[in-house]
C-alpha cells in the first residue's frame, strides 16, 4: 500500500510541476509608495505598454523602447500626490526625478528594445529611459549619467 502511495504522490507532482502549479511570478520591478509594495511582473507592464524611439545615452544607438511611463507607475501605485521618484538599481544607484517631471515627459522604464528583451550587457532587464529625442530640454534636467539600468525598485517620494 505504501509503494502505491508513494507512486500516486510522485505522479501528482509530476503533473503539477508539468503544468506549471506552483511556479513563482517572476517580479520585474517593485513599487513603493509609503508601506504598500506592489510587484510588478512582465505581464504587468506588458498591460500598460509605451513605446518610443530614443537614442540610448551611453550607448549610442536608436533602439524603439518599449515599457511603462512612470507617470502611469505613479497611477498604478496611487503615488498622484508624489514630488518626486526615486528609481533604484539593483547596485542601489539611485535616481531621483521630479513627480512633475514624469507627468510632462514620457520618461518610462523600458524592458523591451526593437522587440527584444533588453540584454543584461544593455542594462537589462529593465532600464530607465529619457526622451532626449523628442524632447530635448529632458538631457538639461537629467543627464546621460542618469539614466539607470538593471532597475529593480520605483520609490515614490511625499
Amino acid at each position: 500500500m505504501k509503494k502505491k502511495v508513494c507512486l500516486l504522490v510522485i505522479m501528482v507532482l509530476t503533473v503539477l510541476s508539468l503544468m506549471g502549479c506552483g511556479a513563482k511570478k517572476e517580479t520585474l520591478v517593485t513599487l513603493v509608495n509609503g508601506s504598500t509594495k506592489i510587484e510588478l511582473t512582465e505581464k504587468d507592464f506588458d498591460s500598460m505598454k509605451f513605446e518610443q524611439e530614443v537614442t540610448e545615452a551611453n550607448l549610442k544607438k536608436t533602439c524603439m523602447f518599449g515599457g511603462v511611463k512612470l507617470s502611469d507607475l505613479m497611477a498604478k501605485a496611487k503615488a498622484s500626490n508624489c514630488s518626486k521618484i526615486k528609481v533604484i538599481a539593483k547596485d542601489k544607484m539611485t535616481v531621483e526625478i521630479k513627480a512633475e517631471d514624469a507627468k510632462k515627459y514620457p520618461i518610462m522604464l523600458a524592458k523591451t528594445q526593437n522587440g527584444e528583451k533588453i540584454p543584461s550587457g544593455e542594462g537589462g532587464p529593465v532600464k530607465l529611459i529619457y526622451p532626449y529625442n523628442q524632447y530635448p530640454e529632458v538631457k538639461e534636467l537629467y543627464k546621460p549619467s542618469q539614466w539607470s539600468w538593471f532597475v529593480v525598485t520605483v520609490e515614490f517620494v511625499k
